[in-house]
């Protein structure tokens, strides 16, 4: 398997999965509850960016990280909508 078309399937894990950007206190994706949170919210949000970030592998596999500020935004953004 080509090495990078891997990495383009796979988000950087020193990222936020929402705004990728490393600055700021990262936190784990480390339940699948909240990779099945994250998945629904981008389905809901119908956010192309998210999903193809997402779609490499189950975000604890992969070591996905986000800022909590980023979380709970797009989180808002499903309850508005």
């Amino acid at each position: 398997m080509n090495s990078k078309c891997l990495a383009r399937s796979v988000p950087d894990e020193t990222l936020c999965i929402f705004c990728s950007k490393s600055s700021g206190t990262l936190h784990l994706c480390s339940t699948m509850a909240l990779d099945h949170e994250l998945r629904k919210m981008a389905e809901e949000l119908q956010d192309t960016t998210l999903l193809t970030k997402i779609a490499g592998g189950d975000l604890v596999a992969i070591d996905a990280k986000y800022h909590n500020n980023c979380f709970c935004s797009t989180k808002i953004s499903t309850e508005v909508t």
